[in-house]
């Protein structure tokens, strides 16, 4: 936790505020909690991270949030405070004691209807406070209440209107939120009018989340539990009429059934139209105060506790309103709820036999992909794999993953036969939390055993078993051999070779072959051709593939967070259309907040739009999300690299472990580095003994030699380069740099124009931000292709940098 925002707080609170410890909150916010020394008392301070930031006015933000701050009301909790630290906004709230309705919800049993009646007249008489005071919540759900001291408290209020009043573009609402097409507030328990952006929604949205909570309260269940993706809650909120609450619950009073029915009509006109009308009806009905929980837990003011159809529910939450998190405990019951954070170690191969290597590596790869669809937190797939071979303490794992837990296990395979064991193990004192082991199973059921599996793990944390999704692959709708040739094409593309993209294609083939609709194998497919393109082929023969597979794929099952970013990652390398990079990036992180690919193509689009400071806060995010990948410390150090912080470049370098630094860019990383540190021996070293591996002359040793002043060699190697072009694949961007080196900017706009027709990706970084074109950027010829490409000058501070 000793990160950059983590010192920039400190360093803005002064004595203030010590802060104690990271609680969490989602990809789009971090969340302390600190002691405020003045007043002996903990706080929690809510950081709104570049990610969600990024168009908001900090001004206008703290503005809002302060309008809020005068509500003071026995069942809200208040905002203390509200402002800016080095332009990043924040908030502060109590360290409130109790748990989450959504926690107490969570133990699977139906509150008493009386309990229920008594925290549903807690929260009317929050609304009808805060609505006279003019303030409407937006935002209301199990997370945003909490249960204390006898009492529901409802918090977060007016954080949603903050957010979206501050967010502007030229007078007009902008940024990830309205870019991906989402209304402030969450989808589960969002009023029609309010999923459908109408301008004119007002309190009563708030009258009708009240009324989904009251439903899934009072007939243990929310009222759309059959809907699992955020489209379909969407659409049955707007045009599907619930079944009436007392033919689900007969013990329901017919009054207060109906009361509760009337606030969740389609139309705001027929609900009750205000918060006070809604308490007096409640009161009419008699008086049950709520009961406090025996083992009530130090929280904060937003749970982290999901059920299955909130899934993409709880993300889309994060994006429109930053959450807090708290960790609730029940005593020694075997259904603790723990911090919902993992990492899944790749399995080990038990069999003996190298050749199922890539059975364990694809399950493990598959469980990953499972448990993040279930709500999970779930690092990355490079800083899981970085263990492989290794057998490390729980403890150790957590300390770099950042995470609570750590699943673990063995496959062992003879034949068509499989037995599976794994244990999660707490990181805190690595004890074992649970464990699975099967008999001998089929091939033919590797499906239903993931399920059992996941379902097993998730129940563990409190989260409700997911329902199947339209495009998941199943034992009915993907054959043994099917999977097994999707496993093989993982392992082999997982190689990031040109034989290993080979094969790799070979079996997905094969594998679509006998499953035309296997989502995974064209979503697998066209990841391998992502690193084809650029490497061993043109972009402009492999993206037409790649578009047609991605068309596919959509037509069976778009509503997965690995499709959009796919979606995203493939614009920002390949099309460079920016809003779309950003839009479908939202799109994937309203699923998956956390995934790594499309926080890696949002920092992309950052970088590309000139905002520094953001793309390097966003990399800090997905950062964290796979804290051993290399790819977000390449993409900060070539950020660092144009802005001439020389220092900050050599340290980044230094923090790259040393088997990944050479490997990230093929064989030429190293000598891109040292090209950028302006040691040009070093990269001219580095570039020669990279080209055995190559197969082909390195067109950056061209550079290198160049800058060295060793000119004749120079040109006589970037002769040989030309040759090579016809019979293989050179990114055009490369030649280009070679070509500026030696002055040549005829021959240099040639080869990056081409670059341009070809859809290259680097042209991002080699074309842009790296330094061989400095001397011709403010040229007509360079401005046209950035504007072409959408590029503007990366600023870093206060000035901009070319």
């Amino acid at each position: 936790m000793s990160d950059h925002l983590r010192e920039q707080l400190q360093a803005n609170f002064g004595a203030a505020y010590a802060l104690q410890r990271e609680l969490g909150g989602g990809g789009m916010s971090r969340v302390f909690v600190a002691r405020d020394e003045a007043l002996g008392r903990d706080v929690v301070i809510t950081v709104i991270t570049a990610d969600l930031a990024e168009g908001v006015s900090a001004e206008r933000f703290t503005r809002e949030v302060k309008l809020a701050a005068r509500l003071q009301q026995a069942n809200i909790v208040p905002v203390l405070m509200a402002g800016t630290a080095n332009g990043i906004p924040y908030y502060t709230m109590p360290f409130v004691k109790g748990e989450s309705l959504r926690a107490r919800m969570a133990n699977g049993q139906r509150l008493a209807i009386g309990e229920s009646t008594g925290i549903l007249r807690d929260m009317a008489r929050a609304l009808a406070y805060a609505h006279a005071e003019g303030v409407v919540h937006r935002d209301i759900k199990p997370e945003n209440i909490l249960l204390s001291g006898g009492a529901a408290v409802v918090t977060d209020f007016g954080i949603a209107k903050a957010m979206s009043a501050s967010r502007t573009q030229d007078g007009a609402a902008s940024g990830a939120l309205t870019q991906a097409g989402m209304s402030l507030g969450t989808p589960a328990y969002m009023a029609p009018e309010q999923a459908l952006s109408d301008p004119s929604t007002d309190h009563r949205a708030d009258l009708y989340a009240w009324g989904v909570i009251a439903y899934e309260l009072l007939s243990g269940a929310h009222m759309f539990a059959d809907r699992t993706t955020t489209h379909a809650l969407i659409a049955a909120h707007v045009s599907d009429t619930p079944k009436a609450l007392h033919a689900v619950n007969a013990q329901v009073p017919a009054a207060l059934s109906a009361l509760v029915m009337r606030t969740l009509e389609k139309d705001p006109a027929r609900r009750p139209q205000s918060a006070g009308e809604l308490l007096t009806a409640l009161e009419s009905l008699g008086h049950q105060p709520v009961a406090a929980h025996a083992s009530a837990t130090a929280i904060t003011s937003n749970s982290r506790s999901k059920t299955a159809v909130r899934t993409s529910v709880a993300a889309i939450a994060v994006l429109a309103v930053v959450a807090m998190a708290w960790l609730a405990r029940r005593g020694t019951s075997s259904a603790v709820a723990l911090e919902r954070s993992v990492i899944v170690l790749p399995f080990e191969n038990a069999s003996r036999d190298t050749a199922q290597e890539y059975f364990a590596d694809g399950l493990t790869d598959e469980l990953i992909g499972r448990l993040a669809a279930a709500g999970l937190r779930v690092t990355g797939r490079n800083t899981a794999f970085a263990y492989k071979g290794k057998h490390p303490t729980p403890g150790e794992v957590g300390k770099v993953a950042h995470v609570a837990t750590v699943l673990s296990g063995q496959v062992r395979r003879l034949g068509e036969q499989f037995r599976v064991t794994a244990e999660l193990a707490s990181a805190t004192n690595d004890s074992v939390m649970w464990s699975f082991t099967t008999k001998d199973s089929r091939t033919a059921d590797a499906f239903a055993l993931q399920r059992a599996m996941v379902d097993s793990i998730i129940a563990r944390f409190q989260l409700a078993p997911r329902a199947i999704a339209a495009g998941e692959a199943t034992d009915a709708s993907v054959s043994a051999q099917a999977h097994d040739y999707a496993l093989r094409g993982r392992f082999f593309g997982n190689q990031l070779t040109q034989a290993g993209s080979t094969a790799a294609i070979a079996f997905y083939d094969s594998a679509l072959a006998l499953a035309p609709r296997y989502l995974d194998a064209h979503l697998g497919k066209v990841q391998v051709l992502l690193s084809v393109g650029d490497g061993y082929e043109s972009p402009r023969t492999v993206l037409p593939r790649v578009q047609a597979i991605l068309a596919t794929a959509a037509g069976i099952d778009s509503s997965r967070g690995d499709y959009w970013a796919t979606q995203s990652l493939l614009t920002a390398n390949w099309i460079w259309d920016w809003p779309k990079v950003r839009s479908d990036a939202a799109r994937a992180r309203a699923i998956e907040p956390s995934n790594f690919a499309a926080l890696f193509a949002l920092a992309l689009a950052r970088g590309a739009g000139g905002d520094g400071p953001g793309a390097l806060a966003t990399l800090d995010t997905a950062q964290r999300s796979d804290p051993l990948s290399p790819y977000p410390q390449w993409a900060r150090f070539f950020i660092y690299s144009v802005a001439g912080m020389r220092d900050s470049t050599q340290a980044v370098w230094q923090r790259l472990p040393d088997p990944l630094r050479y490997g990230t860019y093929g064989d030429v990383g190293e000598g891109i580095a040292m090209l950028a540190l302006d040691r040009n021996a070093d990269a001219e070293r580095a570039f020669r003994e990279g080209e055995g591996a190559l197969g082909y002359p390195s067109p950056l040793r061209v550079a290198a030699l160049a800058r060295l002043g060793r000119t004749a060699e120079a040109r006589a190697q970037l002769k040989l380069v030309e040759q090579a072009f016809g019979k293989t694949y050179i990114g055009p961007e490369f030649i280009a740099a070679a070509a500026a080196e030696l002055g040549d900017t005829t021959m240099m706009y040639r080869w990056l124009d081409r670059g341009q027709r070809d859809h290259s990706g680097f042209a991002v970084f080699l074309g842009y931000w790296n330094h061989p074109f400095t001397a011709h950027k403010q040229e007509p010829h360079f401005q046209r292709i950035l504007k072409q490409m959408g590029l503007k000058p990366v600023t870093i501070g206060s000035q901009p940098r070319s």
